[in-house]
Order: structure tokens, then C-alpha cells, then sequence
């Protein structure tokens, strides 16, 4: 019977090799030499407590990177699942950490998998157990024990894989050092109470708690990322929904602690029938992080610009002015019946319109949304869905003043813009503040030339301007009513935090290059099958004398917010935003799971 002995060796002339031997263990080493050799040897005899207080004194931040992840690859052995996460989460280098993910992820699923085939020790030879990919380990070791030793880099140091676990053979004598028994981060070691600490700012232990002022690290949420990625978890509720938060009010940086928060009224969620989550008591829509993601690549990958567009197609609508021109020249047959068989012919004669999206993914549940959006504003804006109190459709400016109707088909383009009062900003340029609705109308009217050729104007009519001035002055009422616009304001609200996340020096006053959270391709993403194309949104209105009018309608929706910001900032009242800032701040922890608090 083959019997597995879990050894470790200590490499003495120069190198701490990390080996476990046919058991498929390992644990990490280090360079000899100062904290190095204390941390190695107080990872080698399992006192991971010792090793992260001397880990702390390291004065340089790459060697102190370098010792977290092996701190974390022991750990991991052990089967401290908890202590490999946190101490994983202060390698501040993202290659870094997210190879150090990966290796934890190799190693757990070889583990899993050699217990699956008979038991924690069993050789995974025997069948019924499938060898891990231990590239990520492999890699990991080159660039962090004596990175210049390894063969890679012309040095003596040889790496391979092997049945049953790795093989390191770097040069030198090796020293067998033993221990027994399996050996666990002790309840009471010194980085509990710091990640308590962080967990525990607020007293508020429950994210369904209602909460005048929820934060979050947008720092601190891309680790737990990173670890749903690494652990082959998927991404829970609370971070799907940004902790509750249904509005951005406040963007606070704190260099100290390297964070940038995000922070605004938050509260208890629940799924509506239409798939959106909603506060429960305000109706309001969460915050939802692909958006965020999808966002934030656009500002640091792009020039932060994006937008859609619902545009109809100028063979139509030639083919729709040749349609009314021929029945203009009989009048409409009375009753009911007649005019609805009129309106769907011209439906039909104007046809479909074509979905343009620009500067984010088409695919995307953002990209979704901007389309959702304006094409039901349209609707309100024709008459043909309830607007509520106080929004004047078009078609009803225009019966409510018959003598100064165009005699001609009007084109009109409506579109979405950003729209806040104000983008405050403390002196010290650590906090500022979003002020304002968010979103509002604008509006054009366009010729329409015999050929169906579109020909702007730069200006709207007084009926154009009633309807889109009535529905940006009511857009709070109209968010009540129809949840698309809050999420559509969410989306300006985060569409502004990234731009100025990138140009107003965050990213560079916390050292933070984001990853994960600035991936749009990641599957912390979901796509779909984008909508290209929708019904045109037409209406007409019979008005004095058999005088029909008829409206086509065009539009979308246009983020641009370095342009809008230049035009907008302004210094705040420094010592409101500063009382802010100061309350309740992040902790010094960096664990993943302490990336909200109130």
C-alpha cells in the first residue's frame, strides 16, 4: 500500500524551495535574509500569525507582495480558506494577486479532486481523479522565489510537473524540516480584529438594513471579484446590486487606505415581475455592477462617450410621404374603423427603425437599457403611453393650438442627455458630489426632403419644446411611474463617477490600476442578443377642417460626460463635503468581504 508522507523543504544556500511531495501539497517559501527568512520560517512551522506580523514590517512593497502570496499559498494548504482570501487581498500588485488567485484555484481543485479519488492523501494515479493545471503555480513561484534563479532567465532553477503534486528543483541543499498534524489561523490571531474592524464600521451587520448613506470601495469590491473568479463562485446578490445603493451622491477618496467609495441612500431589494430589482418601499432600482464595469471600461479604455440611436430609414420614409400624398387627395372615410386602417398603413409604409449603440457593447444589459428608455419616451411623447400629470405629449400641444400646426409631415428627434445642477468638489479634490436630476430631454425638428433625406435644423418648434420641457420637468414623477428611467439615471450617475475616476487624478491619488472592475468582457458581464431594429413610433391627429397632422419621431441617447463636466464643476462648500468624507471611513483592511459599510 502506498503510503504519502506530507514533507516541506528549506532550501538553505540562498532559496526556500516550496515542495509537498507525492500528497499534491505545498507551501510557499521565501529568500533567506531579514523578514524574508522569519517569514519563511514561520510559515514552514505553521505559525501564519507570526508570519503576517513580520510580512507587515516589510519595508519594500514589492518584497511585501511577494510574501503575502506565499503566505497565502500555505494557507491554502492547510485548508485556511478564509486566511488564504485575506491574505491574498493585500498583494497590492493586480498581476500579482491575480496569479496568486489562480494558484489557490489550482491547488483547491487538484485537493478536491484527489480526495474525490480516495480520500485527502489518495494517489490520484489510482484513477477517478483529474490532475490540476499547475501553470499558474509554476508561475507564480518564477516570479516570486529569486525570480533571477530560474532557467527561464539563464539561472540553475528547474521547474516540472508531476503524478501527485509539483517538483522544484532549485539549486542548493535542502534541508527536510518536519511537522505533523494540520495547523490553523488561531481564532484570535492579529488580522481578525482588523478585518473585523473593517466589517464593522457602521455597527451595520445587514445589507438589508436601510441606510442614509451606504459606501463602497470600488477597490476592496473588485477583490471580491477576484476572489468569486479564483474560488469558481458566482457572483452573489449583494454585489450584483452594488449593496442596495439606488443612487450616487458622493464620490470619496481616501489615499491613506488607497480607496475610492461611492456612496448613496441604499436599502432592501426585491425582484420585480419584470426582472428588475427594486428598493422595496421606494421602488427605485438597484445600482447593478455591470453597468458600473461596462462604464468604466468606456472612460479608461475609450474617450467615455456612448450612446444609442433610434433612427428611421430614409427609403421609408420616402415611401410613407408618397403614401400621403395620394390619400391627401380623398378625404378620410368617418368613423373609427377608417382611421385605424389609415394609421396602419403609414405604420407600415414607415416601417422598422434601425438600433444604433456606440461606446459600449450592444450586447449589454446598459446598452439595453439606453435603448429601452428612449424608445418608451418616444411613446409617452406621441401620445401612445400615459405620461402622468404635467407631461404634455406633442400631439397634445398641437390640438391645444390648431392654428399654428406645420401643414407638412413633422420629423422630430428627441434624445437623452445628461442633466445635473451641479458636480460639487472640496478644495482638497478628495470629495465631490453629484446635485441634480440627472437626465433630461432635448429636442430638434428636422425637414424631410422628398427623398426621405432628414435635413437638420439646430432649433425645435414651441410644440416640440412642451413636450420635452414638460418631461424633463417631471422626470422624478416619471421615474416613480416607469423604473427604465432611474436605472437610466444610474447609468449617467456611474458614467460620470468614471470620468472623473479618470480624468481628475483618482486613480492616481489612490495607486490603483482597476482590473476586473474595467473588464467588459468578463463574464461578470452577462450578454444577450442585442434588439437592432423596432417599430417606428407614429401618430397623427385630427384637427379642424379634416386637417390631419402626422409625426415621425426619431432619437436615442447620448452620454458625454468629459465634454459635460468642463462645463459644469464647481467648488463646493468644503466643509459640508469634508464632514462627509470624514464619517465613517474605510478601515485598513483590504478583505474582500468588507467592501460596503455605513
Amino acid at each position: 500500500m502506498l503510503v504519502s508522507i506530507k514533507c516541506e523543504y528549506l532550501l538553505v544556500r540562498g532559496i526556500v524551495a516550496v515542495i509537498a511531495m507525492t500528497s499534491g501539497m505545498f507551501a510557499p517559501g521565501v529568500a533567506v535574509g531579514g523578514n524574508d527568512e522569519l517569514v519563511a520560517r514561520a510559515i514552514a512551522c505553521g505559525e501564519f500569525g507570526r508570519a503576517e506580523r513580520e510580512i507587515r514590517t516589510t519595508p519594500s512593497p514589492s518584497a511585501r507582495d511577494q510574501l503575502w502570496g506565499q503566505l497565502a499559498l500555505a494557507q491554502a494548504q492547510q485548508g485556511s480558506v478564509d486566511g488564504a482570501s485575506y491574505s491574498t487581498q493585500q498583494i497590492s500588485n493586480s498581476s500579482l494577486r491575480l496569479r496568486t488567485w489562480d494558484a489557490i484555484h489550482a491547488y483547491n481543485s487538484y485537493a478536491s479532486s484527489d480526495r474525490r479519488a480516495g480520500g485527502q492523501h489518495a494517489d490520484a494515479s489510482r484513477g477517478g481523479g483529474s490532475q490540476a493545471d499547475f501553470g499558474p503555480l509554476l508561475d507564480l513561484i518564477e516570479t516570486t522565489v529569486s525570480p533571477e534563479t530560474w532557467e527561464a532567465v539563464g539561472g540553475p532553477g528547474t521547474m516540472d510537473g508531476f503524478e501527485g503534486g509539483v517538483f522544484v528543483d532549485a539549486a542548493g541543499t535542502l534541508q527536510r524540516l518536519q511537522r505533523t498534524g494540520r495547523t490553523h489561523v488561531a481564532a484570535n490571531d492579529e488580522f481578525h480584529p482588523v478585518r473585523g474592524d473593517a466589517g464593522h464600521v457602521s455597527g451595520n451587520k445587514y445589507v438589508a438594513t436601510e441606510s442614509a448613506l451606504r459606501k463602497i470601495s470600488l477597490r476592496r469590491l473588485e477583490r471580491h471579484l477576484e476572489y468569486c473568479l479564483a474560488s469558481g463562485k458566482p457572483l452573489d446578490e449583494v454585489a450584483a446590486n452594488l449593496a442596495g445603493l439606488t443612487r450616487v451622491q458622493y464620490i470619496l477618496v481616501y489615499p491613506a487606505t488607497d480607496d475610492i467609495v461611492l456612496a448613496g441612500p441604499a436599502g432592501r431589494w426585491r425582484t420585480g415581475v419584470d426582472g428588475r430589482t427594486v428598493h422595496v418601499n421606494t421602488g427605485e432600482p438597484t445600482l447593478r455592477i455591470d453597468d458600473l464595469i461596462v462604464v468604466l471600461h468606456n472612460a479608461l479604455h475609450g474617450d467615455g462617450a456612448f450612446g444609442c440611436s433610434i433612427t428611421p430609414r430614409r427609403e421609408n420614409l420616402a415611401r410613407a410621404q408618397a403614401f400621403l400624398a395620394q390619400s391627401a387627395k380623398s378625404p378620410l372615410s368617418p368613423g373609427k374603423g377608417a382611421r385605424d386602417r389609415w394609421l396602419t398603413q403609414l405604420r407600415d409604409h414607415v416601417g422598422v427603425q434601425d438600433i444604433t449603440v456606440y461606446g459600449i457593447p450592444q450586447d449589454t444589459r446598459t446598452s439595453r437599457t439606453l435603448v429601452e428608455a428612449d424608445y418608451h419616451m418616444k411613446l409617452i411623447g406621441m401620445g401612445l403611453e400615459p405620461g402622468g400629470l404635467g407631461v404634455t405629449s406633442y400631439l397634445e400641444s398641437l390640438q391645444s393650438q390648431p392654428d399654428n400646426v406645420p401643414t407638412t409631415m413633422d420629423v422630430l428627434r428627441w434624445w437623452f442627455t445628461l442633466n445635473y445642477d451641479a458636480v460639487l468638489v472640496a478644495n482638497d479634490r478628495l470629495s465631490w458630489k453629484l446635485v441634480g436630476p440627472g437626465a433630461r430631454v432635448q429636442s430638434e425638428n428636422e425637414m424631410l426632403a422628398q427623398n426621405g433625406q432628414r435635413v437638420p435644423t439646430g432649433r425645435a418648434t414651441e410644440h416640440n419644446l412642451a413636450f420635452t420641457e414638460s418631461f424633463t420637468a417631471h422626470f422624478a414623477e416619471l421615474e416613480k411611474s416607469y423604473p427604465v428611467y432611474a436605472e437610466l439615471r444610474n447609468i449617467f450617475d456611474l458614467a460620470v463617477v468614471a470620468s472623473l475616476v479618470r480624468d481628475q487624478g483618482l486613480l492616481e491619488a489612490v495607486n490603483w490600476s482597476p482590473g476586473l472592475l474595467a473588464d467588459a468582457t468578463s463574464h461578470f458581464v452577462p450578454r444577450d442578443h442585442p434588439p437592432t431594429q423596432v417599430l417606428s413610433v407614429v401618430n397623427h391627429c385630427n384637427l379642424e377642417n379634416d386637417k390631419r397632422f402626422v409625426a415621425g419621431v426619431s432619437g436615442g441617447v447620448t452620454v458625454r460626460p468629459r465634454q459635460y463636466l468642463k462645463g459644469s464643476m464647481l467648488q463646493a462648500d468644503r466643509y459640508r463635503l469634508a464632514e462627509e468624507h470624514a464619517a465613517n471611513p474605510p478601515g485598513d483592511s483590504l478583505d474582500y468581504r468588507a467592501w460596503w459599510w455605513d
